[in-house]
């Protein structure tokens, strides 16, 4: 009786010792994963960081250039606007002072 007794005991303490160390050894295991998920997320992060760095840079040239090609359509329009204004005003005045002629 007391032989069976420490049997299963000592079975007892071996199948715990032998859980503890499956446990162990999944932890581990489970570590060395997320460890490897963390690297290469941060590498992944830093790529898109470039890439979004690239991105930003393209868009804010590419927004420079609008802005500066609709000032000179603007300025083209007032360009425009003024000549006629000045072609009035140099028509309106021929017409009433007879020409250059200031008698």
């Amino acid at each position: 009786m007391v032989s069976i007794a420490l049997a299963a005991r000592t079975l007892d303490y071996r199948g715990r010792c032998q859980r503890k160390i499956d446990v162990f050894v999944v932890k581990h295991v489970l570590l060395d994963c997320i460890l490897l998920a963390l690297l290469r997320m941060d590498e992944n992060l830093a790529d898109n960081t470039e890439n979004l760095h690239k991105e930003s840079r393209v868009y804010r040239e590419a927004g420079t250039r609008i802005q500066q090609k609709m000032w000179y359509q603007n300025m083209k329009i007032k360009l425009v606007v003024l000549g006629i204004l000045l072609a009035l005003v140099l028509i309106i005045w021929l017409s009433v002072c007879h020409g250059f002629n200031y008698t």
